[in-house]
């Protein structure tokens, strides 16, 4: 786990308690803004592995790919809860929050679970 993926999973639990301060305030807007624009989007976008990194136009691609997971996300979040009658603030952040979080610790494809490595029958050695 790179910290920066611990950041990410972390970033949405902060950013609900910033909603604790007081309303209108520049704590309050700029970190749930910031975190509802790209936290859920990066942790997806951080799920596939792709091959040709690199390339000129990948960074602006994942930051615009990242934009739209993040509105999106929090759009179908926000219309569930208000199909199902149970639309608050505070569940459509924590839902968002929970999906970041569990797509930042997911390890997605190209990702070793774990830093074990293996042996082939072929590679052991003779003694």
């Amino acid at each position: 786990m790179t910290p920066r993926r611990t950041a990410l999973a972390l970033s949405g639990w902060l950013a609900f308690a910033a909603t604790l301060l007081p309303q209108a305030s520049a704590e309050r807007i700029i970190p749930t803004v910031a975190f509802l624009v790209f936290a859920p989007g990066a942790a997806c976008v951080g799920l596939y592995h792709r091959v040709d990194r690199g390339a000129a136009g990948d960074a602006l691609e994942d930051l615009a790919f990242t934009v739209m997971l993040s509105l999106g996300s929090a759009a179908l979040i926000s219309e569930a809860m208000y199909l199902a009658h149970v639309f608050t603030l505070d569940r459509a952040f924590a839902a968002l929050a929970a999906l970041t979080t569990l797509a930042a610790l997911c390890p997605g494809p190209g990702r070793p679970v774990s830093r074990i490595r293996r042996i082939h029958p072929e590679e052991t050695p003779r003694p």
